[in-house]
């Protein structure tokens, strides 16, 4: 342990510095970094990393694999529609999960309010388009 008037080396449990006699063992705040059990930055970087990955595939499977194979829309509306609800539970329930364990009361209304918002924008895509006349 150092001393903070003069800098002299002291043995860690002394209570006075053996050079100037300075009091040691006063107590400074001492700023510790939060600890691991808050975790709801990794857990949103968790579904943001899934919905990343989830736009990807769609991407290299709308503008790669079906061009490539000259695969029409038609045969593969069943392919998407399961992938759709497939991506869209996995979300939903990563959201969920993560709300319930998260400690920090923003990180679990982040969550809880992406969850709605990722079923209600599922529910607006099945609604069919009406044209107006």
């Amino acid at each position: 342990m150092f001393c903070l008037r003069c800098n002299a080396s002291n043995q860690d449990d002394a209570i006075f510095c053996q050079s100037c006699g300075e009091k040691l063992n006063i107590s400074y705040p001492v700023h510790t970094p939060q600890n691991n059990s808050d975790k709801g930055l990794l857990y949103a970087l968790i579904v943001m990393g899934w919905e990343m990955i989830s736009i990807i595939l769609w991407f290299v499977l709308q503008k790669v694999i079906v061009p490539a194979f000259k695969l029409h829309f038609d045969s593969l509306r069943s392919i998407y529609s399961i992938a759709e609800v497939f991506t869209t539970f996995v979300t939903v329930i990563l959201l969920i999960i993560f709300a319930v364990i998260v400690n920090n009361n923003m990180a679990r209304t982040f969550f809880v309010i992406f969850a709605v918002i990722r079923v209600v924008v599922f529910i607006a895509y099945k609604i069919p388009v009406v044209s107006v006349n």
